[in-house]
């Protein structure tokens, strides 16, 4: 049984798809099929494709052409945050900003921002502390599938 975990924070498939795929390329830790990796993922191979191509673009992952590539860690990456990741992926959020779109106080200001402010740093300060060489390994992985190129330099 898949357990779901409810919050109030939420990522976008985009981001989320990328730190899996990270993580599932650290610990890897060889070139990888795209093909493959998506099946183990259980993800759309085309949307896996997209996300890829972006984590190329910020010099996070190495794309390989060819009968033999694949796509492997660019750099030593496990030391990156969650939230390295999520400011490659997400557009920044522009400030002030207010959850009901408009301000209400007297002052033309959110009575939120105060609060949504600390609840950004904190937010911000947590996911920096969280690396991806920290995580459990993936249960989706298959290992055998995959190339076996050595990835870390």
């Amino acid at each position: 049984m898949t357990t779901q975990h409810r919050g109030l924070v939420h990522f976008s498939q985009k981001a989320n798809l990328a730190i899996h795929a990270l993580i599932y390329l650290y610990q890897a830790d060889r070139l990888v099929d795209a093909g493959v990796m998506a099946d183990d993922m259980g993800v759309s191979r085309t949307h896996l494709a997209k996300v890829l191509g972006l984590l190329a673009n910020e010099g996070l992952v190495q794309s390989i052409r060819g009968r033999n590539g694949g796509v492997r860690l660019d750099k030593a990456v496990g030391r990156l945050s969650l939230l390295d990741v999520l400011k490659a992926m997400e557009e920044p959020v522009e400030g002030p900003y207010c959850l009901l779109g408009k301000p209400v106080t007297k002052e033309n200001q959110c009575a939120l921002v105060d609060v949504l402010d600390q609840v950004n740093a904190l937010l911000q300060q947590a996911l920096s502390g969280i690396k991806l060489d920290e995580f459990r390994p993936c249960a989706y992985m298959s290992p055998a599938k995959n190339t076996t190129n050595n990835n870390r330099k």
